[in-house]
């Protein structure tokens, strides 16, 4: 399946951070994160500004900064994602 988000929202991987107790409960660590990095896995084509297309900064491949309460979790076909806003990112990590 392919990804083809809307407008101005990005997919994101989800990192694989989970604990894991001595009973053997599973805690994920990524939602008491203040602030995630992930991998950028699709873009939107970007967002209307008087009449013109204003495309996004982020593109596929760019690792990210954003806080886990501005996305969405979702899953599809057994792989987790998050949704967010171009907006929700903080910024772009280069190396």
């Amino acid at each position: 399946m392919e990804l083809l988000p809307l407008n101005d929202f990005v997919f994101v991987s989800v990192p694989d951070e989970t604990e894991k107790t001595a009973s053997g409960l599973i805690l994920t660590t990524t939602m008491k994160k203040e602030v995630v990095t992930s991998k950028v896995v699709a873009v939107g084509p970007g967002f209307m500004d008087h009449g013109k297309l204003v495309e996004l900064q982020v593109k596929v491949g760019d690792e990210v900064v954003f806080a886990p309460s501005s996305a969405k979790q979702i899953e599809l076909e057994d792989v987790k994602y998050y949704v967010l806003r171009e907006d929700g990112i903080m910024c772009v990590m280069k190396k």
